[in-house]
């Protein structure tokens, strides 16, 4: 629940290093999608429920687990969104899914 708690507005982390993120993140250009009305968000079924179990905060073996997959199945599907929405990391993933109200 860090993320959702993230895109409420708390501040989890010390004042100073969260202000540090802040900034990095605002000047970062791929990320400028997060809360665009105009974003087009397709997802299959596997990709959403893969992004809502990242969103919970679950491992790709968790994930695997959880959806009866292989753990590389898994991060081939992650890779693919990641691709898709021309992200860096399974947590800009999450934000977007959280931001959008995807999940």
């Amino acid at each position: 629940m860090t993320v959702k708690g993230i895109a409420a507005g708390l501040n989890i982390l010390h004042n100073d290093t969260y202000k540090n993120v802040v900034n990095n993140v605002v000047s970062h250009k791929k990320i400028s999608i997060f809360g665009n009305k105009n974003l087009n968000i397709d997802l299959t079924d596997r990709e959403l429920s893969i992004i809502k179990l990242i969103v919970d905060g679950k491992s790709n073996y968790e994930i695997a687990r959880t959806i009866h997959l292989a753990e590389g199945s898994v991060r081939n599907v992650i890779s693919g969104m990641l691709k898709k929405f021309n992200l860096k990391d399974r947590t800009q993933l999450a934000i977007l899914a959280v931001k959008n109200n995807i999940i």
